[in-house]
This record gives structure tokens, C-alpha cells and sequence, in this order.
């Protein structure tokens, strides 16, 4: 993980908690280094809770159960950069 946890509340009370993943790529870019991808996730209730109070960015985590994305929201700035938003399906 990229920084240590938050856990947050919605209105509602709903606990959860953002953070991503740091993966690191096998090839080496042309400089000769390795880069990492960071990929930013989030957890609800009970999970959101159990996760800030056992991990910290120190920690290595393991996931279990699908990786896929759903996309959410495409934002077109001003300056013509276009983001896409995506969620990420995580099972601990």
C-alpha cells in the first residue's frame, strides 16, 4: 500500500476506507528501472474496519478472488485530458 489507512464514515455511518495497491512491474523501463503501478481501491463495513486496524503501507496484502474493474465516470478537462474512473472488485 502506498500510505497508511483512514477509516472514514458516509453520512449514513457506512465505514469505509480508500487506498491503493502497489504493484510493482517485472520489466524495466528505459532507464534501466523497474516502475510500479499503483492501483486505488476501496473497502466498506466491517472489512474497511478490520483492514485499518491490521495493515499499514509497511505491510505486504494478499487478495484473494477476482481483479476487475468497472468503469464509473469519464471527466473531459478543459485542457482536453481525458480520465476514466474505475472501480476495482477486491476479495480478502
Amino acid at each position: 500500500m502506498s500510505k497508511d489507512l483512514e477509516l472514514k464514515k458516509k453520512p449514513s455511518n457506512k465505514s469505509y476506507v480508500h487506498f491503493s495497491i502497489v504493484v510493482n512491474r517485472k520489466s524495466k523501463n528505459a532507464n534501466g528501472n523497474c516502475e510500479a503501478d499503483f492501483i486505488p481501491c476501496i473497502l466498506w463495513g466491517e472489512k474497511a474496519e478490520t483492514h485499518v486496524k491490521y495493515a499499514s503501507k509497511v505491510n505486504r496484502i494478499g487478495i484473494d478472488g477476482e481483479l476487475r474493474t468497472n468503469p464509473i465516470k469519464t471527466l473531459q478537462e478543459s485542457n482536453g485530458l481525458v480520465w476514466k474512473f474505475s472501480s476495482i472488485i477486491l476479495s480478502f
